[in-house]
């Protein structure tokens, strides 16, 4: 029978493997959701037929994530799912999934048929996008972003770009506790939520190997992103700009794109998680 164990931020060099290899395009198999999110989901791992398998617990339920392998081996995915099956029987549970790639989704209804029930809830979407368009803004479509980039480089000249390092650590950390106040204020409960887990990620940015970059104003941090290559997809785990410096988020986008995404074909900006708000400013990028 399957042993599952907790996620937590002591184990979570066992699972690196599986979601640097992925290609799936899944921002939930990457480290820096799992860092930030394995304890409000209570997510837990184990490993059969040459996968990595994660289960969460929500709204009530267990929901099995489609198994992942290192390359994408069919055969061994399709021992996972006898694997989890078996478990399901002897645990009594009902089988539940969940991130079932496009990919995999006729495998399981040929797999289960008449037994399958859908459901592709609009708020837990991942926006997948070209990295190119990122980079480059192009035509008529993105006319609206580089009018941003473009007012954003000449109001603020002294701009700068650049990689993340640990000397870094104050410079961040206040700029951090400037943009939070703004964020605790809203008095929301995922916003917080969000906020505290993106103050517990950032002193381990080099230790999981994420990729980070600041953006500057005459040598003051004004934005930051972070995220991290996941096969050919760079996923933007946390993107955070200071009010009042306009066109800061188009330009940090572009700007992260352009560091980090060389060779990756797919820029993934994770979902909107029901805010209207946040769905329209990713929708805005032409997802």
């Amino acid at each position: 029978m399957l042993k599952f164990q907790k996620v937590n931020r002591e184990n979570m060099a066992e699972l690196a493997p599986y979601f640097a290899a992925q290609k799936l395009h899944i921002s939930d198999f990457s480290l820096g959701f799992q860092f930030m999110w394995s304890k409000a989901l209570a997510i837990e791992y184990a490993f059969a037929g040459g996968c990595l398998l994660l289960r969460e617990f929500y709204a009530g339920k267990d929901y099995f994530h489609y198994p992942l392998s290192l390359s994408g081996d069919l055969s061994a995915e399709g021992r996972a799912l006898d694997e989890i099956e078996r478990y399901c029987r002897d645990a009594d549970v009902r089988l539940h999934f969940t991130n079932v790639p496009k990919s995999r989704l006729m495998l399981l209804l040929e797999r289960y048929g008449a037994d399958c029930a859908l459901n592709n809830r609009r708020r837990w979407r991942d926006y997948l996008y070209r990295t190119e368009d990122f980079r480059s803004y192009p035509g008529k479509r993105y006319a609206g972003q580089r009018n941003h980039v473009n007012k954003f480089m000449k109001t603020y000249p002294g701009w700068q770009f650049r990689p993340y390092e640990e000397a870094d650590a104050p410079a961040l950390n206040e700029f951090l506790a400037l943009y939070a106040e703004g964020q605790f204020a809203k008095g929301e409960y995922l916003a917080d939520e969000e906020m505290e887990e993106t103050l517990a990620l950032v002193p381990q940015l080099k230790k999981l190997g994420l990729c980070c970059g600041l953006l500057l104003v005459d040598g003051k941090i004004v934005g930051f992103s972070a995220g991290e290559r996941c096969g050919d997809m760079l996923v933007v785990h946390l993107e955070k700009a200071l009010r009042g410096f306009s066109g800061a988020y188009p330009f940090l986008a572009q700007q992260f794109a352009r560091t980090f995404g060389k060779g990756c074909g797919y820029l993934n900006r994770m979902d909107d998680a029901g805010d209207g708000g946040l769905r329209k400013s990713k929708l805005q990028y032409l997802p």
